[in-house]
């Protein structure tokens, strides 16, 4: 027994290197599934845990590329390389982000130590840059790449979607574990390479309580009317936020259609969009054609502290993706004891209760979605404050990540 247990502390105990490989800069403000994940990773990892990360950067006279410098994450000390500069992590370019990123990973390979590191990768592109390479590895899938096929998919591997499975063929048994976020791709995944099944894992996202946390009733009422006046808006008008890249998987259309609906049977409705991307100049247009371009505010990209702030003050969210794995802005939104409105996309239905901390739509019609928001806004007393945060608190980000960590004991 003895020896059992100096076996296992030795095990947890010994020093792990962690190399995340994915292009995001600790210091931008990218808005998305898999930095949040890189973020949280860092944030609960166990102590004997070194890591170092290689991305891009968003400011090439502080963090210059092709050179390693200490960095604070989370409260972490991590070390960092970026190998590609990028304007904004937020706006797609012609040429792909994550194309441009492993084309780089070629020219700085040389900078990046190997030895003892076990690599974390969080799309399949990177790994062409490792195939030759022994170490283990991970790969974290947060999207169902089978939605290349869907209409709304921006990625620019819907116009040769074969093409991305083709590359997917030959790299995904690189991967000694398969972390996947929603639990029917895991399925998918497992019956499409059956020889890797054991090494697919189901792990669902984590919401962080250290950040989306709830006011109380009063606190959040108190606070709500301050943002009123500061907007200009009036003590009577109903917060409606939304929180997403304003892409196509977004429908950033579908909402401006939604909000003119709700707007025309409740004009004390005020919508906030956090986010940015190629859309947002349409739907300023179209706002300015509907007349309730002063009835919104544009704010852009926030850091998840400020985006946690406005959950908290907000009176419903809405979701009008056209896909999704399992939106962590969801569990979010309902730490922040948000009640959420949302088209029936990814495992929505696990996470929303409805008639309690929420409202899926099964049609993505804006009628419909703007029915249910204000149905929510109507009755706002049955989607409590605890009724929503209650909905993830089993599901905290520290909670989540354990699976994930036990795999760099047991590679």
């Amino acid at each position: 027994m003895q020896v059992l247990n100096r076996t296992l502390l030795k095990k947890y105990m010994k020093k792990i290197r962690v190399l995340i490989i994915h292009p995001m800069d600790p210091f931008g403000v990218k808005t998305g599934g898999p930095e949040t994940f890189v973020r949280n990773f860092v944030k609960y990892s166990p102590g004997n845990f070194a890591i170092e990360l290689v991305g891009v950067t968003v400011d090439p006279e502080l963090r210059p590329k092709g050179k390693w410098q200490d960095i604070q994450l989370e409260g972490k000390r991590v070390h960092f390389l970026p190998t590609l500069h990028v304007q904004d992590e937020n706006i797609r370019t012609r040429i792909p982000l994550f194309l441009r990123f492993t084309f780089s990973l070629f020219r700085y390979k040389k900078k990046i130590t190997l030895k003892d590191r076990t690599l974390e990768f969080h799309r399949i592109e990177p790994l062409m840059a490792f195939r030759e390479c022994s170490n283990p590895k991970l790969l974290l899938i947060h999207i169902d790449m089978g939605d290349l096929f869907n209409t709304h998919m921006e990625s620019k591997w819907r116009m040769f979607p074969q093409a991305y499975f083709f590359i997917e063929k030959h790299l995904i048994h690189l991967a000694n574990r398969i972390f996947v976020v929603e639990e029917d791709v895991a399925r998918t995944y497992r019956s499409k390479y059956p020889g890797l099944a054991q090494n697919i894992i189901y792990a669902p996202n984590g919401v962080d309580e250290e950040v989306f946390y709830p006011y109380s009733p009063v606190a959040k009422e108190e606070k709500r009317i301050a943002f009123l006046h500061e907007s200009g808006f009036g003590e009577k008008d109903k917060l409606i936020l939304f929180v997403g890249r304003l892409e196509p998987q977004k429908d950033p259309g579908l909402l401006v259609q939604t909000f003119y609906r709700l707007h025309c049977e409740n004009e004390h409705v005020r919508l906030i969009i956090v986010g940015n991307g190629s859309q947002k100049k349409c739907m300023q247009y179209e706002m300015e054609k509907c007349g309730l371009r002063n009835e919104a505010i544009f704010a852009g990209t926030l850091s998840r502290t400020e985006v946690a702030d406005l959950m908290r003050i907000s009176d419903v969210f809405v979701l009008t993706s056209a896909f999704e794995a399992t939106p962590r802005v969801v569990l979010e939104a309902q730490g922040c004891g948000l009640p959420v409105v949302s088209t029936d996309v990814g495992e929505v239905k696990k996470i929303i209760r409805t008639k309690v901390s929420g409202e899926i739509v099964t049609k993505r019609d804006p009628d419909l979605i703007a029915e249910k928001l204000f149905q929510v806004l109507k009755n706002i007393e049955d989607y409590s404050i605890s009724n929503c945060s209650s909905r993830v608190a089993s599901q905290t980000a520290a909670k989540m990540l354990k699976k994930i960590y036990s795999a760099y004991y047991d590679k």
